[in-house]
């Protein structure tokens, strides 16, 4: 890099800092497609979801919570089930105020049986679709992303669903060996810090109640 593009370099990644400054949360229908993933902030957290009208038909009102489902091999997949089972039993009464949440205890296998039996007719079945950490020293990356589907019990037809990948990262592009040191801090900070999955979960689970057509605030051009 000559001394005239330095200049240049140092603008453009102030740019990228700027626009990642300005990220929002989009929600997306999956029938409608990202036709307009142009204008979108590259940045931008994105929630897609899927709705039947039979959900905003029947309105239920109680629903059975508390299946998970890790996919095989995801690292810390325990921590990660605990964290996503507290930011459930947290968010949803706060979103859903008139619905009654059944909290059940069993596999997502046998989730929908149990819903069953306690009466409920209605189970939101979560599942962690992706879960990793990057660490390049002077960078480093956390990604945790969860799918979420309510099931109808009579018939097991799926009447809403939203997926979202929460990311988070700290550390920079070096421009000078003390910016190279302090980055590397960060960077090992960051990968270390034991909250930050847990804290990640309860912002993804957030988001994603938040594309619920009966939530309050609700988003993503929901009733």
């Amino acid at each position: 890099m000559t001394r005239s593009s330095w200049p240049r370099f140092q603008a453009s990644l102030l740019g990228l800092a700027l626009l990642a400054g300005c990220s929002q949360t989009s929600y997306v229908d999956r029938d409608v497609g990202r036709q307009d993933a142009g204008a979108l902030n590259p940045f931008d957290r994105v929630v897609e979801y899927h709705l039947e009208l039979g959900l905003v038909a029947s309105r239920p009102t109680c629903i059975a919570v508390g299946s998970v489902g890790v996919a095989v091999g995801a690292p810390q997949g325990q921590r990660i089930v605990d964290a996503v089972h507290l930011a459930l039993l947290t968010r949803v009464p706060t979103l859903l105020p008139d619905v009654t949440i059944v909290e059940i205890d069993s596999d997502p296998a046998s989730a929908i049986f149990e819903s069953s039996i306690r009466g409920c007719p209605y189970v939101l079945l979560i599942e962690i679709i992706a879960q990793d950490d990057a660490y390049l020293l002077v960078w480093s990356r956390k990604r945790v992303g969860i799918r979420a589907r309510l099931v109808r019990v009579d018939d097991q037809e799926e009447l809403w669903s939203a997926q979202h990948t929460a990311t988070r990262s700290e550390g920079d592009v070096p421009v000078s060996p003390f910016g190279a040191v302090v980055s590397a801090f960060r960077a090992k900070d960051f990968a270390d810090d034991n909250d930050v999955i847990p804290s990640m979960i309860d912002d993804a689970v957030r988001r994603i109640l938040a594309a619920f057509p009966m939530a309050t605030g609700s988003r993503g051009g929901a009733t």
